[in-house]
């Protein structure tokens, strides 16, 4: 941390609640990290309760107004109750649906999509001495293990029953090598 004790602070007089809102965003957008999808979609939503027009919504968020319907459409769905839902970027093509995740549960979610969280557990698991192991990292994984079984069964019976999978699952284990490691699919040597 640096030794600043101070810091300088902008009052702005005059200003309607709005006014300070968008003054605020643009203040962020300025000196603060960058907007989100997550961010933009909800400001734009804000925005639009508050009844101002597209262009300017566009103009302070940053998007092109020929854009900015799809741009949010594809981030929000429904809830439960019917209410719209903002989509972090990993739930996004559960767009126009209804989720039943609260946006508090969203924020745990840290990656972009679920691909890349499989592929970021293949190379942990990969590569055992990454790994911490203690009771609750064990606990976690045998919930995981319960969860993806579970999730397996359903992918197979819901492709019995005509429903398009890209694959046919269980998903095939690789052969093991000499160190009882799976074997590489990659050639070695050209």
């Amino acid at each position: 941390m640096n030794k600043e004790t101070h810091t300088s602070v902008l009052v702005l007089y005059g200003y309607t609640s709005n006014e300070l809102y968008i003054e605020a965003i643009k203040l962020n957008r300025a000196h603060g990290v960058g907007l989100t999808s997550f961010d933009k979609v909800k400001i734009v939503k804000k925005l639009e309760d508050m009844r101002y027009e597209l262009k300017d919504i566009a103009m302070i968020v940053q998007i092109p107004i020929e854009t900015i319907r799809n741009f949010v459409a594809q981030r929000i769905t429904l809830n439960p109750m019917g209410q719209e839902q903002v989509l972090k970027s990993p739930l996004k093509f559960l767009a126009g649906g209804t989720i039943t995740m609260t946006d508090e549960e969203q924020d745990t979610l840290s990656v972009g999509s679920e691909l890349t969280l499989v592929n970021q557990m293949t190379q942990i698991f990969s590569n055992p001495k990454m790994l911490r192991v203690d009771s609750v990292f064990l606990e976690a994984i045998e919930k995981i293990y319960v969860l993806i079984q579970e999730f397996l069964i359903v992918q197979k019976v819901l492709n019995k029953e005509g429903y398009p999978i890209e694959e046919e699952l269980p998903i095939k284990k690789k052969e093991k090598g000499k160190r009882g490691r799976p074997k590489s699919t990659k050639n070695k040597h050209k």
